[in-house]
């Protein structure tokens, strides 16, 4: 659900504003914060994910880029988000991160990046159901690289 017309995806407000219309009326799932996190959505997944964990935005993006592990679970836990994906959540997230220079770029080309990345890594051998969000970016294995 984009903002209203007009709406910037990438204004932090707008995007609060979106965030707490779709926790009132029940919309607010872990899909769709995967979802936005697997299209690049860094924000609409921050604000999301801090939400349903009931903190402050602000202490959520401190936690979701700490270089340690301890402070991303515990939110992810605290949010209620599907334990079995939280390892493919945190290397995609940090990837994103990494690639669009924590959230400031929006390369048109970043998505493409995050996927060549995770592959030329290996980790979408190694992380159990990254091949899942993977797909939903677009990225099958083997075609990858037509993914824009």
């Amino acid at each position: 659900m984009p903002p209203a017309s007009g709406g910037d995806l990438y204004n932090d407000e707008q995007i609060d504003d979106l965030v707490d219309q779709l926790f009132t009326g029940g919309r607010l799932t872990h899909s769709l914060l995967m979802r936005a996190l697997c299209m690049g959505n860094l924000g609409l997944f921050e604000a999301g994910v801090a939400r349903l964990a009931r903190v402050p935005r602000v202490n959520a993006r401190i936690l979701m880029m700490d270089a340690g592990s301890l402070g991303f679970e515990s939110l992810y836990k605290t949010a209620g988000m599907p334990e079995g994906f939280m390892e493919a959540v945190k290397v995609l997230l940090r990837t994103s991160l990494e690639e669009s220079d924590y959230g400031s770029a929006r390369n048109t080309d970043c998505r493409k990046r995050v996927i060549d990345r995770i592959y030329e890594e290996g980790h979408y051998h190694r992380v159990e159901n990254l091949q899942y969000l993977l797909a939903i970016i677009g990225g099958k294995i083997g075609s990858h690289a037509n993914v824009n």
